[in-house]
Order: structure tokens, then C-alpha cells, then sequence
């Protein structure tokens, strides 16, 4: 909330993945020099597919010489799919929570 920024401060909005609008004055930014920035990767992909591709391909070069490794905390089969959210809702897993299919 705009509200709880501190006077000066700035409020980085990315995601909106729910898609809800929202809706900030004028007035509250300016009496208070609050600012907004955000960040739509939907935009950046139509807008600088370049620049996505460059960063995606410098992501995948530091996954592919082990400088960045993606810690996998549990793999569930699709099957135990309610099982593997409850394991995320406890907030005690490291890494990520992998689900995969039979073929």
C-alpha cells in the first residue's frame, strides 16, 4: 500500500500475475515525494526481445558452468500433487519443489 511508503520512498511493483488494477493518486505521490516503478517481463519480451534474450542466455551459461545452481528440495510424482503443496505450506523446504509425470 501506498500508505505505508515512507515519504521519499519508492514502491517497486513487478508481477500483477493476478491481473487486478491499482490505483494510486496523485496526491499521494506528490505531497509525500513517493514514487512507483514497475515491471511487466510480458512487456519486456514484446518490447526488447533482444535484451531477454541476451539475460536468458547469460542465465543458462552460468546454470551451465555450475556458477549458479538451482537447489531442488523434493520431487513428487503429479499423482501426489496435494502433497507437495502441503510440503510447500510448510515453509520449511530449501530449493525448489519439483512435480513430474509418468509416461
Amino acid at each position: 500500500s501506498i500508505q505505508v511508503l515512507a515519504q521519499f520512498g519508492t514502491l517497486l511493483q513487478f508481477g500483477n500475475a493476478s491481473g487486478k488494477k491499482s490505483y494510486v493518486s496523485n496526491e499521494d505521490l506528490h505531497k509525500s515525494c513517493r514514487s512507483i516503478k514497475g515491471f511487466s517481463f510480458g512487456t519486456m519480451r514484446a518490447l526488447k526481445p533482444d535484451m531477454v534474450e541476451k539475460a536468458a542466455n547469460n542465465v543458462v551459461d552460468l546454470l551451465a558452468d555450475g556458477t549458479v545452481k538451482i537447489e531442488i528440495d523434493q520431487v513428487f510424482p503429479l499423482t501426489e500433487a496435494k502433497k507437495a503443496y502441503r510440503h510447500f505450506q510448510t515453509r520449511k523446504h530449501q530449493g525448489k519443489i519439483l512435480l513430474y509425470m509418468n509416461q
